[in-house]
């Protein structure tokens, strides 16, 4: 490759695009692109003028973009290199994106400066960029509504636990509870939670609670069901409801990632307890009318029986003698 000087000398330096800057004249950016020299074969024909020419095309590219061009120059000469990417319309391929760069040549010992660039077809590059910035942006669309669930349930849920059955691992997905303190790290998920729950429960539910919580039959307990849950009541005589919730099964159907959840019901509990204590005072209030009313029917029944029998008797002594007055 010939290097072109403004003042008409060439420099012959193998493959290399070279840039000259002369303050003195006037400067030519296209100088080096025009006066280059080409090898000549000896066993292929000569390239045609178009297709010499289609190979500098992307320099066309870079019309109307003179103040880029020179803030590219400016950073090659101040740090050493520069690097822009733009679209090119291409003559027989449409729009396509070509990177350009270069870096400044401090080798050069002539008048000016050289630049080593080149120019490089990225269209793929960009198409797949594209293509995974709409896959990321979907991705953030459905973590945003992941979150706002998240946040819904939380307000529901005094915790939610992500449970990995057959590692005996958990994450945390949502925590306002006592019991954080006893969740650290992320392994033996069966023996914290169970040592977390005790925690909160009041020692005569343990029993049962701790059957609830064992990882080792919850696969069987839920072999036919999403969900198995169980309420009890705290130290603190607070209502809580313990949920075990399917997540992921295996190939096979076995039960390998739930969540659990405890959701606190006091407030929905005591009403519910209340209104089984009206219902059973109303029953037994029942019960008592209905057994006044046996009673009340049974006495009536014998006292009435008595005279209406005298009554009846009489009355068919009286038709016996009938126009018998004496009698």
């Amino acid at each position: 490759m010939t290097d072109q000087y403004l003042d008409g000398s060439r420099q012959e330096n193998g493959n290399e695009i070279n840039f000259c800057k002369n303050q003195n004249i006037k400067y030519d950016p296209y100088a080096d692109i025009r006066y280059l020299s080409h090898h000549e074969s000896k066993t292929h024909p000569r390239m045609p003028r178009a297709n010499r020419a289609a190979q500098f095309m992307p320099f066309s590219a870079l019309s109307g973009y003179e103040e880029a061009v020179q803030a590219s120059v400016d950073e090659m000469l101040s740090s050493g290199r520069s690097e822009v990417a733009y679209p090119w319309n291409h003559p027989t391929q449409g729009q396509i994106y070509v990177r350009c760069g270069g870096v400044h040549d401090k080798s050069f010992e002539h008048p000016g400066f050289r630049l080593k660039g080149y120019h490089q077809d990225i269209t793929q590059t960009v198409a797949i960029n594209k293509q995974q910035e709409k896959e990321l942006e979907r991705a953030n669309i459905i973590l945003k509504r992941q979150l706002k669930v998240t946040q819904s349930l939380g307000s529901i849920y005094e915790f939610i636990y992500y449970l990995n059955l057959k590692d005996d691992t958990f994450s945390v997905i949502s925590d306002q509870s006592s019991i954080r303190q006893f969740m650290t790290e992320e392994s033996f998920a069966n023996q914290k939670l169970m040592t977390a729950v005790r925690a909160l429960i009041s020692e005569g539910d343990w029993n049962i609670v701790r059957e609830f919580l064992d990882f080792g039959t919850l696969d069987r307990r839920m072999e036919d069901r999403e969900i198995v849950s169980m309420e009890f009541l705290s130290a603190e005589q607070i209502w809580y409801r313990a949920s075990f919730i399917s997540a992921y099964r295996g190939r096979d159907g076995s039960l390998v990632q739930v969540l659990f959840v405890i959701q606190l019901i006091d407030e929905e509990k005591r009403k519910e307890l209340d209104a089984n204590r009206a219902v059973r005072e109303a029953y037994k209030a029942a019960q008592y009318a209905n057994s006044a009313k046996t009673n009340f029917l049974s006495h009536m029944s014998h006292d009435i029986r008595t005279p209406m029998n005298a009554i009846i008797g009489m009355t068919e002594l009286a038709k016996m003698h009938i126009g018998e007055e004496e009698k």
